[in-house]
């Protein structure tokens, strides 16, 4: 809950308790037997609330939407306590206990994972070579820590890491959301690394989209902040070819290629030399996790070019 957008005491922290106060009787009254079965009451309190916070509330205990939310946890059987100093026990103790079953929810669960990890399995594990757009994604994750961020880029490589690759603690996965803006990665990826120079950070972009802002891989030399970009090259925007494809029955003008038909496309590899990055292209399936495992492993800028086949988004 953002403190600031709300409406009663903002900048104060006062519409968060309303707020959920709110949520949470809400909630009981409509469907008892969802909570807890289908997710988790988290109760949150200081453990040492400073006296002006008390002061604020004692002085708004009269304030509509304070009344409302006391009210409303009251219909639901849930006794308010005094806007005191006070163990949290005085908040839990009184919110009744109902014991659910959820071991035919947690199975179903499990299924869904277990039905999606054998979709996932035969794109993610594949040597096709050239990859996948997952194939990559999963060495990635297996030479990364757990609190490494990656940076997605827009068009297949976005889906492809939202399906593919896991995230285990928030503000970890930055994406440029339903826009899917090309060009966004690369400078979001070096202005992540200057907020948190403590974590690894690498960039997974498409060819097309690295074209976009592909100079800006300069100020992770310039500005100290080493970033690891892995671009998936198809030659092509290839997303955009697939909607063409869908929408006409054809496509114009969304892949680099000669006048013959051939692919075309820049070295990526020689590009990242020549801004004073180290890098690589990789040439066959077992390079893959050797290569990206050497660029996050230096601590340097680093880029690698991931040869990625135009047809296996």
């Amino acid at each position: 809950f953002d403190r600031d957008a709300s409406g009663f005491g903002r900048g104060e922290g006062g519409g968060c308790v309303v707020a959920g106060a709110l949520l949470v009787a809400a909630i009981s009254q409509s469907s008892p037997g969802w909570l807890g079965k289908s997710a988790w009451i988290v109760v949150g309190l200081a453990a040492a609330p400073s006296a002006a916070l008390w002061a604020w509330l004692s002085k708004r205990v009269s304030h509509p939407d304070l009344l409302t939310a006391a009210l409303t946890l009251q219909a639901a059987g849930i006794a308010l306590p005094a806007l005191a100093p006070g163990p949290v026990a005085a908040l839990v103790d009184p919110l009744p206990v109902q014991g659910v079953d959820r071991s035919e929810y947690l199975a179903e669960l499990a299924q869904l994972k277990q039905d999606w990890e054998e979709k996932l399995a035969g794109r993610r594990d594949s040597d096709r070579f050239p990859f996948t757009s997952q194939r990559p994604l999963g060495a990635l994750r297996s030479v990364l820590p757990r609190d490494a961020i990656i940076v997605a880029g827009s068009g297949n490589t976005q889906g492809a890491v939202k399906q593919t690759f896991p995230v285990y603690s928030p503000r970890t996965h930055l994406t440029s959301g339903g826009f899917s803006s090309m060009g966004w990665a690369v400078p979001a990826a070096v202005g992540a690394k200057l907020a948190r120079p403590e974590s690894p950070v690498v960039c997974v972009l498409g060819d097309g989209d690295f074209l976009m802002t592909s100079q800006e891989i300069a100020l992770s030399v310039t500005a100290d902040a080493p970033v690891v970009f892995v671009v998936q090259n198809n030659a092509g925007y290839m997303s955009i070819r697939g909607g063409q494809r869908k929408q006409t029955s054809r496509h114009i003008g969304t892949e680099f290629s000669h006048p013959d038909g051939s692919p075309y496309s820049p070295d990526f590899a020689a590009m990242g030399r020549s801004f004073g990055i180290e890098s690589w292209k990789v040439s066959d399936a077992d390079s893959l996790e050797s290569t990206l495992h050497k660029a996050v492993q230096s601590g340097e800028p680093a880029l690698g070019e991931v040869p990625t086949d135009r047809d296996a988004a």
